[in-house]
């Protein structure tokens, strides 16, 4: 294969345009699933290709092909290369891209714990046995699982002269128990499903190996599902009013995916992503001045290691770009993009963040949050609980929605936990918050300290035509938000 690519890189440099690159990726995944104790899917899929893209009279081609004969992939750099002719009679701007050294770099990100290297029984194990822990509590009415283990091996090639090689890895999980209970939501009567899940409905993930599975001490946390579904059957309703509210862990990942984190993303400000809410609040009018959050809010975005191992991470965007660290929102004002180096070009700045990411070979790169962040500031969840009189902590999402400005919102969790004179008292069902992103961020009065700071992921993050998804990371401590709209209306 080596051989093949340094004819191809060969090939790049004698193209006569502005710049081309190709990514060669292989993409393993493992996922298990299991239900009420007993394993129900165990697939593995493999693909491998190269993606070719080509700017040439200031716009792109791209092509793509898994068929890595020498003839298939000169025929596929080529028609990347007569597409970019095409496009560039009919382009709206000419694209220039920000300068990007050439680097030649191989990394591997490091693992305790090979997921490919062990056996099928010591994957699934600790999970089956949570789950059945689960299914034999009293008025349980089931129990499930996903486990979710990715391997990607890219080696990035550019006309300028970058050969970089990397092998990451992505792996993470969940498990929750469900009953079902009387709802008022529906006239005349009904039932609604409850859930607790561990760690949140869309899991943990991290740039790690099978030791996040193990970091997630499955077994320990059901004694503490259980108790909680409990006493939901017996719960009242969310009530409806203004309160105040503590978010932590994959509700408050989501609050920062789905506001700052796609509103920061450049390409939605010049119009080139528009699905899935694809636009943004954040205009270049605000940049470096503008209060979009209290002065407690500071959100970085950083796929370097520095932070530790977020799902986002790298060395290197499928640019070539070195991951490297922006400041989004510094204490509460509005201070940076997540670019690519065309749309650097574009804010006339001199490099990428380092933002641009493909799902696989067989995908254009597109600007992606990477391990978008909350700072921590000071305190403990505790501190942060004593302060409110009559309020609710959160801590997993169950459902959200957002506009395509990425400004009203409403977010739904498995369950609230009622805060009164600053103690816990009880659980409530279906808890509901509304915003604005801009009311809601400034209303952050206090983020405890890195005692309670940790990152959280998400593997199924979409976006873009043709559809593609990402792994994103987020760091965080528990955030108190006061005078919250709250409850189902």
């Amino acid at each position: 294969m080596e051989k093949l690519l340094l004819k191809l890189q060969n090939s790049l440099g004698r193209l006569s345009c502005e710049d081309a690159d190709f990514r060669y990726v292989e993409l393993e995944r493992m996922r298990l699933r299991s239900k009420n104790g007993i394993l129900e899917e165990a697939k593995e899929t493999f693909s491998r290709g190269i993606g070719f893209r080509v700017l040439n009279g200031g716009a792109f081609g791209f092509s793509a092909t898994s068929d890595l004969s020498e003839k298939s992939v000169l025929k596929h750099l080529k028609i990347a290369y007569e597409s970019a002719q095409r496009f560039s009679k009919i382009r709206h701007t000419e694209v220039k891209l920000a300068s990007a050294k050439p680097v030649k770099s191989r990394w591997v990100m490091p693992v305790a714990k090979d997921p490919w290297k062990l056996g099928l029984k010591e994957k699934i194990g600790p999970v089956i046995e949570a789950e059945n822990r689960l299914c034999w509590q009293e008025g349980m009415d089931s129990a499930a699982s996903l486990l979710d283990f990715t391997r990607k091996r890219i080696i990035f090639v550019s006309k300028g002269g970058s050969w970089i090689e990397q092998v990451l890895y992505r792996t993470g999980g969940w498990i929750y128990g469900e009953t079902w209970v009387e709802s008022r939501a529906f006239s005349g009567g009904g039932s609604e499903k409850i859930r607790r899940s561990w760690p949140g409905p869309s899991g943990l993930f991290l740039g790690q190996g099978y030791e996040a599975i193990e970091n997630l001490k499955f077994i320990e946390e059901t004694g503490r599902l259980a108790e909680e579904l409990k006493e939901l059957r017996k719960s009242p309703e969310a009530p409806t009013g203004n309160f105040d509210l503590i978010l932590k862990g994959s509700i408050l990942a989501l609050q920062i995916h789905e506001t700052f984190g796609h509103a920061s993303e450049s390409d939605r400000v010049y119009g080139y992503e528009d699905n899935f809410g694809g636009r943004t609040f954040l205009n270049p009018g605000l940049l470096g001045g503008a209060p979009v959050a209290s002065p407690a809010v500071t959100l970085v975005s950083d796929a370097g290691p520095n932070l530790g191992p977020g799902t986002g991470s790298f060395a290197y965007d499928d640019e070539g770009v070195s991951a490297k660290r922006i400041e989004i929102v510094k204490r509460g004002i509005f201070t940076g993009y997540l670019t690519s180096r065309e749309t650097a070009s574009f804010l006339n700045q001199p490099e990428s963040t380092a933002n641009m990411v493909a799902e696989d070979w067989s995908h254009y790169p597109l600007i992606r949050m990477t391990n978008t962040s909350l700072l921590p500031g000071r305190g403990s969840l505790p501190d942060l609980i004593q302060d409110i009189r009559e309020g609710y902590l959160l801590d997993n999402e169950l459902s959200w929605s957002i506009d395509e400005m990425r400004l009203d919102f409403q977010i739904g969790g498995e369950a609230g936990y009622r805060i009164h004179d600053g103690k816990i008292k009880g659980l409530v069902r279906f808890p509901v918050y509304h915003g604005n992103t801009l009311d809601f961020w400034k209303s952050c009065d206090r983020v405890a300290g890195k005692e309670e700071w940790r990152f959280w992921g998400f593997p199924d993050c979409g976006k873009g035509g043709p559809y593609q998804e990402a792994f994103t990371g987020h760091g965080l401590s528990p955030a108190r938000f006061r005078n919250v709209r709250f409850g189902r209306e």
